[in-house]
């Protein structure tokens, strides 16, 4: 999956947090069905927020507190897409190839 670091740049720069938060919520579960077509990810708003991400039998679920969401925001376009995909990393998702510069930007 391919994204464009300027744009993610200008987002994290000028959208609140909760439209930012569902923007990387989409890239994360596009890079996911390139590896597999059966994931679904969705964002849940409670006190909190909470990623889950469900492929089969396999469900997994990544809080994040409004404070995590601001700090990551603030801190790089990419670093709230770290926080998520290193949670779901630590709890049994592999992470494949990419065909594109997406986990680049993640990871680097």
């Amino acid at each position: 999956m391919n994204t464009s670091g300027f744009i993610r740049g200008l987002m994290a720069k000028n959208v609140d947090e909760e439209t930012f938060l569902t923007h990387v919520v989409s890239s994360i579960e596009k890079q996911l069905k390139e590896w597999d077509e059966y994931y679904v990810v969705r964002l849940v708003k409670l006190t909190n927020y909470v990623v889950v991400v469900q492929n089969g039998n396999l469900i997994i679920s990544v809080p994040i507190s409004k404070s995590q969401l601001i700090s990551f925001q603030s801190q790089s376009p990419y670093s709230l897409d770290r926080y998520i995909w290193n949670e779901l990393h630590r709890k049994a998702v592999m992470i494949g190839e990419s065909n594109g510069n997406y986990l680049t930007y993640v990871f680097h």
